[in-house]
């Protein structure tokens, strides 16, 4: 490749990864918090000790490990609370994630430019990456971030054994495995393997020490969970997954559905081709990815859909985990593919753009995302704010049809608290609640009201209802 092509190979990557980047921010800028966020708010708020965030997710949190949770009630106390700097460290953790991805594609590519240059621009535009990892009060971005600096780790321990970068994809493994459980599936696919390569005698015995510390931490997580737990833990929200589902994930990690084809494509062409020269160690990366994916997406899958279809865990942004994995195998395919007329003139700038455009076409039904809310919890906190006269003659009743109250805790700490005094009467209240010329009425989730309270406002008038917020004005 020529010096000219490629500076302006880095100088079209340059601009993708700009725009996306002013997407990204943009997005976050302009970002409301919905249900879940709002229970991570409710968990981490001021007034909630490190022993009560503990006491939260070993009884009634157990579905999600802990420790995005724990970083985050520090961060919390140190910054102000708006959506935009809550949400720096998801945008933080992505950057850093793709960073190690493009980091692992150039060792393993032969430090070729092309595939880091379509991981830079791929991943950005990548369906999880726009829905979830940079704009989720979650802890994707973090899942996403360490997934990939693991498979970076573990192609370089794979190359060399040593006791420190065995410790090194210990520890990235052992925060991985606290971060969410699919860190625990994922991370269970690579012990498998390195069992099998032990068996085999085709790595040393103590590869196996990088297992040890994440097996005793989400092991005793886990144990202390179960034990303490006040939770169903064999039932979950999810419906049971189908097939479809599978080819839908499917097409969300490797960020478009021309890709997906190239990657099968791609997948048919690579094995007839191993299988005629009886050589599959050639493009063993290619295979390690591909069958990380086949066994994430396998295993959850037939727990969800025939061992535990009423507790199943097969849900599309879980898969966040194996994005870093997804995307790399797509571009090593692209990459095996081209790999023959790459030094052609100006190739490699003409498979970057026109995988960016086939991504970009496909994912143009999330730009609307970056424009509209996932939830009228800001609208209705302005509408609040913007209404709402005195404590003496109105009162405000957030509207909860929760087993527990974490949802009305959240929205009170982030979207009431420092933003005005009101006076907050529980919906049952009916005695309070009738000597009130106006009642704010937000409706945070779905469910039959109060019975005395739906009595109540037979006496009152609804006045000034806007569909882009939850919130009902009675008028006495």
């Amino acid at each position: 490749m020529q010096i000219k092509e490629k500076r302006l190979l880095f100088i079209v990557t340059g601009i993708i990864l700009a725009g996306a980047l002013a997407l990204h921010v943009w997005k976050i800028m302009n970002d409301t918090f919905w249900y879940d966020e709002l229970y991570t708010i409710s968990f981490i708020r001021d007034g909630r000790s490190l022993m009560d965030l503990f006491r939260i997710f070993v009884t009634d949190e157990v579905t999600n490990p802990p420790l995005y949770d724990f970083l985050l009630y520090f961060y919390y106390r140190l910054v102000p609370h708006t959506e935009f700097i809550l949400l720096l460290p998801s945008l933080f953790a992505f950057i850093i994630g793709e960073v190690f991805c493009g980091l692992f594609v150039w060792n393993v590519s032969g430090k070729k430019i092309l595939p880091v240059m379509l991981v830079l621009c791929i991943l950005p535009f990548n369906t999880f990456s726009m829905r979830v990892i940079t704009s989720e009060l979650r802890s994707y971005g973090m899942l996403f971030m360490l997934s990939a600096v693991f498979l970076f780790c573990y192609e370089r321990t794979r190359n060399n054994d040593s006791l420190k970068n065995i410790i090194l994809s210990g520890v990235v493994l052992s925060l991985l495995s606290v971060t969410h459980y699919y860190g625990v599936i994922l991370i269970s696919f690579f012990g498998l393997l390195d069992l099998v390569l032990i068996i085999r005698k085709k790595i040393h015995l103590r590869n196996i020490i990088m297992y040890i510390m994440p097996a005793c931490i989400s092991g005793g997580w886990l144990f202390t969970a179960l034990h303490f737990t006040k939770k169903d833990v064999s039932k979950f929200w999810t419906s049971p997954p189908a097939i479809k589902d599978l080819l839908h994930v499917a097409s969300w990690m490797l960020g478009s559905k021309f890709l997906f084809l190239v990657t099968v494509i791609g997948i048919i062409l690579l094995f007839f081709a191993a299988v005629r020269s009886k050589n599959f160690e050639k493009d063993r990366t290619i295979w390690l990815l591909l069958g990380c994916i086949m066994y994430m997406m396998t295993m959850t899958f037939i727990y969800s859909a025939y061992v535990n279809s009423a507790g199943g865990i097969f849900v599309a942004r879980y898969f966040t985990v194996c994005i870093p994995e997804a995307v790399a195998l797509n571009v090593l395919i692209v990459d095996r593919l081209t790999g023959k007329i790459q030094d052609k003139p100006y190739i490699s700038l003409m498979v970057l753009v026109l995988c960016f455009i086939m991504v970009l076409s496909t994912n143009i039904n999330n730009i609307p995302v970056f424009t509209e809310d996932f939830s009228n919890y800001r609208n209705t906190s302005k509408r609040l704010a913007e209404l709402y006269e005195s404590p003496e003659t109105d009162a405000v009743v957030l509207h909860n049809n929760q087993e527990k109250d974490y949802l009305s805790q959240g929205f009170k700490a982030f979207y009431m608290d420092g933003r005005g005094e009101y006076n907050l009467v529980d919906e049952s209240d009916i005695d309070k609640l009738n000597s009130m010329n106006r009642i704010f009425f937000i409706s945070l989730s779905k469910g039959e009201v109060d019975e005395g309270f739906y009595e109540l406002t037979k006496d009152y008038s609804i006045e000034d209802y806007r569909e882009d917020s939850d919130l009902l004005i009675y008028r006495k």
